[in-house]
């Protein structure tokens, strides 16, 4: 299991700060692969593998992975896209200032990747 361990810290580029930090990190790996062996013996609907996250605990992954953090409404947000900040198309397919989308005023628009007109506000 350690050789195990030891490749999984490759693949991931994880170092650890002391021989004694990377033992207790070698147990949580050892528990984490029992768990990842245990929940696929017998099962065919999913499979699970050690990923990134093998080496620490329920605990530490819940502390720092786990949660819906809201953003401030100021922080991280865009307004949107204002139709006329964006580009006519070079064939001008795309009028520069239209008044209407849709038979309503056109104040704020949603365009898909094609440039087509999804949701107008």
């Amino acid at each position: 299991m350690a050789a195990r361990h030891e490749q999984w810290m490759g693949k991931y580029g994880r170092v650890y700060t002391d021989a004694a930090e990377k033992a207790r990190r070698l147990e949580v790996f050892k528990a984490n692969v029992a768990f990842i062996k245990s929940a696929n013996a017998g099962n065919s609907k999913f499979w699970l593998e050690a990923n990134q996250f093998a080496d620490i605990t329920e605990d530490e992954f819940r502390a720092t992975h786990k949660g819906y953090k809201p953003v401030a409404a100021d922080k991280g947000r865009s307004a949107g896209f204002r139709y006329n900040d964006l580009p006519a198309k070079n064939d001008g397919s795309i009028p520069a200032n239209p008044t209407t989308c849709f038979g309503s005023p056109v104040q704020l628009c949603t365009y898909a990747h094609t440039d087509t007109v999804i949701e107008c506000l």
